[in-house]
């Protein structure tokens, strides 16, 4: 089976086709040019294309389509330390603000420029609009072949050279070309920085000599950077040697370094229309670097169909399945037990729902008990009451123990009344020091009373034996609420020894009824033996 690789350029098409080999990694079979007329369509250029394929017997073939650098975005990104498996997450996000006009529609591929994840990354990213793969898509589709690989020019360059260089010496590749010419930096076999310069066609070869020379020279200045301070040793031009005697002699002479010319179509064998001398052969270069990889079973730097992606890791689906099985049984137990748990709360409820029934049965009372309405009414008349019936002589006689000494503090005023049924004795008067003010308080308290200050001050009337004045308001503390916890208490006493005795009464009345029944059988015996 064939493989074939396409260049789809404005005014022609290049069409490789090429296979393994028992003796050499790959056979050419075909290598052919197609002129393309201006101003045709996708559709007519499908067809034309279509119609050399089906010519020369090659539908049906895988497919490789060669994509030129202006074709592209190219980017050098450069990224924290991460391990290889991270990098095409960590690309796919940076690359959405160094590229101009990326989205998620977009293809992408990269190489990485270093190898050590402890170090921070440098990745040669590379961007396709999703407008490119459709021309293409539309191009190829009625040739019949399959569409397997897309990739970029000047990586394919490199792949036809990678079996050629063994070193990690620094190379700049030159591919020319009609429209644009390729040149690519090189450290061993890895891809540093690439260019590609569009050459005039009005211009005659002496004149686009002296370009190339003059862009070789710019590159050579400008790689210093990528290369880390490594000079470049040689310069590679891929092409026919014996047509380019006079460029090579002007590149050595003027730029003073080595230059060996490379006919990409040495070392592969070629049979049929491919057999012969084939005229301009570096056009074809970066195709045949494509082809190699199936030869060589490599993947190829740059692929927009195929891109680095993240490792998948193989799960260990039957542990999963032993995890999952047992938080199932979980589950079941966890369900068992609420369901125990419900029922036997449900159990507990209903029977503080029948108390609840039982407690308000009881608390309406009947003929032989008053209702708990009746009695809390009867206890605040007497609360009222006793609120209202104030003994003043006994709170003046009680306030009196705790007074002080008359040498230490002297009452000005004592009110006494009941204020909203509170009893509220209120006192003012001198005092010798802030200090027995502070005793008289204390002392107040133990009545108990609620006592609060009302007035503390300086005498203005200069008073030597009492400088200090004092007021407060004394809350009388009664035992109403005392009173009615204790009253409940009892009630509730009653009702469970009136509940004890019903119980007592019942089984006492299940005694009697057996014993009745004892004593009537035994009547019935002893009248059956007389």
């Amino acid at each position: 089976m064939s493989i074939v690789a396409i260049e789809i350029n404005p005014n022609r098409i290049l069409l490789v086709a090429g296979r393994k080999a028992t003796t050499r990694p790959l056979e050419i079979s075909h290598a052919i040019e197609i002129p393309i007329e201006s101003g045709l369509t996708d559709e007519a250029i499908g067809e034309k294309l279509k119609q050399v394929v089906q010519d020369n017997g090659l539908t049906r073939n895988d497919a490789v389509v060669v994509l030129s650098r202006s074709q592209s975005e190219l980017r050098e990104i450069e990224l924290p330390p991460a391990p290889d498996d991270e990098l095409p997450d960590m690309v796919m996000f940076k690359a959405k603000s160094d590229f101009a006009s990326f989205s998620d529609r977009w293809l992408l591929d990269y190489v990485s420029l270093d190898t050590d994840p402890g170090l921070p990354r440098r990745v040669l990213a590379s961007a396709i609009a999703p407008a490119v793969r459709e021309r293409v898509e539309k191009i190829i589709e009625p040739t019949g072949l399959k569409l397997k690989q897309l990739v970029l020019r000047p990586f394919a360059i490199m792949d036809l050279l990678n079996s050629q260089i063994s070193d990690d010496a620094a190379r700049l590749v030159v591919n020319p070309g009609d429209e644009f010419t390729d040149i690519v930096v090189t450290k061993g076999n890895q891809t540093v920085s690439t260019r590609s310069i569009r050459m005039p066609a009005d211009q005659n070869s002496d004149q686009r000599n002296r370009l190339l020379l003059s862009e070789v020279r710019r590159t050579l200045a400008s790689s210093k950077r990528q290369l880390g301070g490594t000079a470049v040793s040689n310069m590679i031009l891929l092409d026919d040697e014996k047509t380019n005697k006079h460029l090579v002699g002007d590149l050595s002479e003027r730029l003073k370094i080595g230059v060996d010319v490379v006919n990409p179509f040495d070392g592969l064998g070629r049979i049929g229309q491919a057999k012969g001398d084939v005229a301009s052969p570096w056009q074809f270069s970066p195709l045949l670097g494509s082809l190699l990889h199936h030869g060589h079973d490599r993947t190829p730097a740059i692929d927009f169909l195929n891109p680095s992606r993240r490792e998948e890791v193989v799960v260990d689906r039957s542990r999963w399945l032993i995890y999952g099985s047992l938080a199932g049984l979980a589950a079941l137990m966890t369900i068992a037990f609420a369901w125990w748990t419900l029922s036997s709360q449900s159990a507990e409820i209903a029977q503080l729902q029948q108390d609840l029934v039982d407690a308000i049965k009881f608390n309406e009372g009947d003929s032989n008990r008053p209702s708990m309405d009746s009695i809390l009414g009867r206890t605040g008349m007497i609360d009222d009451w006793e609120k209202a019936n104030v003994q003043w002589l006994d709170e003046l006689d009680e306030m009196s123990k705790r007074f002080l000494t008359a040498d230490e503090a002297m009452v000005s005023s004592f009110n006494a009344a009941v204020r909203r049924n509170v009893p509220i004795v209120e006192v003012s008067g001198k005092i010798v020091s802030n200090d027995q003010d502070r005793k008289l308080f204390e002392a107040l308290e133990l009545r108990p009373y609620l006592v609060t200050p009302t007035k503390a001050d300086v005498s203005l009337e200069g008073d030597s034996e009492y400088p200090y004045t004092f007021g407060n308001s004394l809350v009388v503390q009664r035992k109403g609420v005392e009173w009615l916890k204790a009253l409940d208490k009892h009630v509730s006493d009653f009702h469970k020894n009136r509940r004890s005795l019903n119980d007592e009464a019942a089984v006492d009345g299940e005694s009697d009824a057996d014993s009745e029944v004892d004593a009537e059988a035994n009547s019935d015996a002893e009248g059956s033996v007389n």
